[in-house]
């Protein structure tokens, strides 16, 4: 029989209702996997266009693109809609989207190569810290830091607003440098702050007995 949480049986509304919440938590945790999934289809067509110079259609398939990982986001906070399948795939569609981004712009010289290879060095340095500690311990847990989360808006925001100059859409309100610098600030800040953060859980499961 089914018993609510007060140790009362549930009638048969309640059990309609707790099918209900089920079937629409699941339904939303497809559609926030569907968003990745277009997310993740979308990035080599935009890296594409941006090298062929098409950069006014590129811009509208990466802002529906950067929408699509704000709104599969909220999704899944929101309603708790997480699923296995969008915590594996989600990261890796918003680095896909942004390495391939930023690569094909630095082919034009619309942003220097080393942003990019700063970008590399900062996800590599961050998926290094993840495997030691995986290897070493065999359960811990870093939560998204607010750098990091600043950080790739950051960049998706300096690769619209590029793509927008070199669609004509408006001209640069700043010096390109100074943007450039910004976001190399932002971007080894926050690679510091998940190294240190590895660090801490480093020492932290080292000093427990039962690690």
């Amino acid at each position: 029989m089914a018993v609510a949480s007060r140790g009362q049986p549930l009638g048969p509304g309640g059990r309609l209702a707790r099918i209900v919440r089920f079937l629409a938590k699941a339904s939303l945790a497809k559609l926030a996997n569907v968003l990745t999934s277009f997310r993740m289809a979308v990035a080599l067509p935009v890296a594409w266009l941006i090298y062929q110079g098409d950069d006014q259609l590129a811009l509208i398939l990466f802002i529906l693109a950067a929408l699509s990982d704000a709104f599969d986001g909220y999704i899944a906070k929101r309603f708790n809609a997480c699923s296995t399948f969008g915590a594996i795939l989600d990261p890796l569609a918003d680095k896909l989207l942004v390495i391939s981004a930023l690569a094909a712009l630095a082919s034009r010289d619309l942003i220097p190569a080393w942003l990019v290879v700063l970008v590399l060095c900062r996800d590599a340095a961050i998926v290094a810290g993840g495997i030691l500690l995986l290897r070493r311990f065999s359960d811990f847990s870093i939560k998204p830091l607010i750098i990091g989360k600043i950080t790739t808006c950051a960049i998706l925001v300096a690769i619209g607003v590029t793509l927008a100059a070199a669609a004509g859409w408006f001209a640069w309100p700043m010096p390109q440098w100074a943007l450039h610098l910004s976001l190399a600030a932002l971007i080894i800040a926050s690679a510091a702050s998940y190294l240190f953060a590895a660090r801490d859980v480093w020492q932290q499961q080292a000093a427990d007995p039962l690690a």
